[in-house]
């Protein structure tokens, strides 16, 4: 597992390991990145590495998780967010359309799975704000309500994307406002 860093030096060294790496893993496949190359491409050295990380697979797992935390700080324009459909789902699916490098390198390497899994460990941990949007803060059974929806939520994520963004922010919103609220069998089909 990575290690939070206390110093400013460390958390920029790991920053850039982790924009270093999702660059590489557009180019070549991640498979073929080696701690050395991820090392030498970044200009750090491997003893600076393995401080703040184990392996590579720590690099891609903080890439992940810092993407996700930093959702928490998006401010998105807000002539991008249209009337009518729920602000707070706009700029959640905005957000993620901008993650498209992140998608498309997870996607390459096939472990867009990884997305999904360290999303539901965030807020089944540590993310009580989700919790209160699913509804599930103070129920019974908020372990499965946040595990069927996150899980849920991400996949329609990484489904979007692979789609090609093929609907707007808005019916994405939109969409989602429906399985929120609605049964999803009780949703109408549009003919």
């Amino acid at each position: 597992m990575y290690k939070q860093c206390p110093t400013e030096k460390g958390a920029a060294q790991q920053q850039i390991l982790e924009k270093t790496l999702l660059s590489m893993m557009g180019e070549i496949p991640y498979d073929a990145i080696s701690v050395r190359s991820l090392c030498t491409e970044a200009n750090i050295s491997r003893k600076s590495f393995y401080r703040l990380f184990a392996n590579k697979e720590d690099v891609l797992f903080a890439l992940i998780d810092h993407t996700y935390l930093n959702y928490a700080h998006y401010l998105p324009d807000r002539s991008l967010i249209h009337d009518g459909a729920n602000r707070e789902l706009q700029t959640f699916f905005l957000y993620w359309r901008e993650q498209k490098a992140l998608l498309d390198a997870l996607k390459a390497c096939q472990k867009s799975g990884l997305l999904v899994l360290r999303s539901l460990e965030h807020v089944l941990h540590d993310d009580s704000d989700t919790l209160r949007l699913l509804g599930a803060a103070d129920n019974h059974y908020s372990r499965e309500i946040t595990l069927f929806f996150v899980s849920g939520i991400m996949t329609l994520i990484v489904d979007w994307h692979e789609a090609g963004y093929d609907r707007s922010v808005t019916e994405m919103a939109e969409l989602m406002q429906l399985l929120l609220t609605q049964p999803p069998m009780r949703i109408p089909i549009p003919l």
